[in-house]
């Protein structure tokens, strides 16, 4: 059992829910800004299940989840970044912060500290994931840790850090790996987004043999490597093999 220091702090009254309402709204901006292409629909779990993928832009989750709740009339919760819901908005500077902190908590997404200063922070994220896989929500992470802004040019992703793993092997709920490709066209505004989804990774295969044999942070980083090259092979990606690195930035003022 965790120490009364270690114990997540409690969180604050989620804000009322208004991810289905809003919804519909969406659909008209990922159709004037992108030209989608979803396959696997039929891959979807009827169930809750945890759905990870390569990450490459803002929009990613937006895409992904109006294609999710238009096929199962269900929300999907992701985790994103901090700055999303501390003001810091899109650039980490501030731009749409008040809209962006306002979506996040009436859509029911999770906070999440890519810094790692806080070891609470990740059992919180663990907790209120968990919480939305027992109201029955599916929810989504991305392992790389951060956007890879040059995918564009060389379609490469970054490793999975194993923290998912660890989520998902406390929650043994399905697996789904899926991948975003995107692809640009000097002649046209709009951006072809392939969104494509996999096969589920079942509890009874990741939990069972070899795995279970392993210490619990092998068997994360085991899980991890077994997603990437599944999300790697469904969308033709260059696996680099390397962590990404990224930049934090901060409003002046806050430390």
């Amino acid at each position: 059992m965790p120490t009364p220091e270690q114990s997540p702090t409690p969180q604050p009254k989620a804000k009322k829910d208004l991810y289905l309402q809003l919804e519909p709204f969406v659909r008209p901006y990922v159709r004037h800004h992108f030209d989608v292409n979803v396959q696997g629909l039929d891959n979807i779990p009827d169930g809750p299940a945890f759905f990870l993928s390569n990450h490459v832009m803002a929009q990613d989750s937006v895409i992904f989840a109006s294609a999710f709740t238009q096929h199962t009339g269900r929300p999907i919760r992701f985790g994103a970044k901090m700055e999303y819901f501390d003001g810091r908005g899109i650039d980490g500077l501030g731009k749409r912060g008040r809209l962006t902190k306002w979506a996040m908590e009436h859509t029911g997404q999770f906070p999440v500290d890519r810094d790692g200063d806080d070891p609470r922070a990740f059992m919180r994220l663990q907790a209120n994931m968990k919480e939305a896989v027992e109201r029955g929500d599916s929810i989504g992470l991305y392992p790389e840790g951060t956007r890879n802004k040059e995918f564009l040019q060389d379609h490469k992703m970054h490793k999975f850090q194993s923290g998912a793993g660890r989520i998902a092997l406390s929650l043994g709920i399905p697996i789904v790996p899926y991948a975003h490709v995107y692809t640009t066209h000097s002649n046209e505004r709009r951006i072809d987004a392939d969104v494509i989804i996999g096969e589920p990774i079942m509890p009874e295969v990741y939990l069972g043999e070899p795995i279970k044999h392993l210490p619990n942070k092998l068997k994360a980083e085991y899980l991890m490597q077994m997603v990437e090259n599944r999300v790697a092979d469904l969308g033709g990606l260059h696996q680099s093999g390397v962590f990404a690195l990224r930049q934090t930035v901060r409003l002046p003022g806050k430390k």
